[in-house]
């Protein structure tokens, strides 16, 4: 009888800071205390060009993280000099701007995406610049490599803003590109019709991850994998190998997998109460039935391990995500 599969599954659009209070979310504190959690990567790394999720992912497949850049391997394939490009909101305070990322409700809706796309790529669809979709994502290339330093959108949010604007020799560039998409995000009806909901403005375009696409190809056997995020499509792609689409219900993923010794889905519920409910409750039972024999979760730079055997200790208490940092 083969064994049940390992799989790894990955919140690529959740962020969470357990340093402070975050919505309970029962499941995951309960495979947190019985498993084990640690922090494997610093979300606030202003040099990194790579997000939590992707350095996670880059680790369960054995990849350096030094070798790789967020946008050459989305873009994998596209010859230029790419940036990835995150809707986002500038807070104006009384001496400094302030950086948030639009998550849980305040999220970019695809419907919004989709109409802030078509205003800014008519603007952007020639010359040195040219904003690209991919994946339900946004890219921009430049016309040539340019020397400069991006941070994430996790370091921006986390630092000081000034400290993590673009840097370097060709930094202006980039901050005059940003300037003219702020112009452009002003009073749009997409951010009218936010604020009558009481939501931030989408009123910035963050550039990060700035790099040339990779020539070498990579030979390795990746696991059996599920999800739309570029990055993970891209990394595929050098490897020769496809990424399969992520079934909504997870028995049916459950199902794709059976017969896989390992595999990787990268979900895209954006809070914890739904990525709790829709993905951890299904794959807990699963686990408790035998029918995987590991599930490892990717939470920002959160890595979560918990093996069958690890749910017989009964004695273990939930973990709550506040408590993370003095986990046991």
């Amino acid at each position: 009888m083969s064994t049940p599969p390992w799989l790894t599954l990955i919140a690529s659009e959740i962020g969470v800071a357990p340093s402070r209070e975050e919505p309970a979310s029962p499941g995951l504190e309960r495979l947190a205390g019985r498993g084990s959690v640690a922090r494997r990567w610093v979300r606030t790394d202003a040099k990194s060009s790579l997000q939590p999720w992707q350095r996670g992912l880059l680790d369960v497949l054995g990849i350096a993280p030094d070798s790789v850049g967020s946008a050459a391997v989305s873009m994998s394939g596209h010859d230029g000099y790419w940036f990835a490009a995150e809707p986002v909101h500038f807070a104006a305070g009384l001496d400094r701007l302030t950086f948030l990322t639009l998550t849980e409700e305040a999220r970019v809706t695809d419907a919004e995406r989709s109409e802030l796309f078509e205003t800014l790529s008519s603007s952007f669809t020639s010359g040195d610049f040219v904003l690209q979709a991919a994946g339900g994502e946004w890219f921009v290339r430049a016309a040539r490599p340019l020397q400069v330093v991006t941070s994430t959108p996790e370091a921006a949010s986390s630092n000081e803003l000034q400290s993590v604007m673009p840097r370097g020799a060709d930094s202006p560039v980039v901050r005059r590109v940003m300037t003219e998409m702020q112009m452009l995000l002003h009073e749009h009806p997409v951010n009218e019709a936010r604020a009558r909901r009481g939501l931030p403005a989408i009123n910035a375009v963050w550039l990060w991850g700035s790099s040339v696409p990779l020539e070498s190809s990579m030979s390795s056997e990746f696991p059996a994998a599920f999800g739309s995020r570029a990055f993970l499509h891209g990394l595929y792609r050098r490897s020769d190998q496809s990424v399969g689409e992520l079934p909504q219900n997870p028995e049916v993923l459950l199902q794709s997998i059976a017969r896989a010794p390992r595999a990787i889905a990268v979900v895209p519920e954006a809070d914890l109460e739904s990525f709790d409910s829709h993905w951890l409750s299904p794959l807990s039972a699963a686990l408790a039935q035998g029918r995987l024999s590991r599930l490892d979760i990717i939470l920002d730079e959160w890595h979560i391990d918990v093996r069958r055997g690890d749910l017989r200790r009964f004695w273990r208490r939930a973990l709550p995500l506040s408590q993370w940092g003095s986990q046991r």
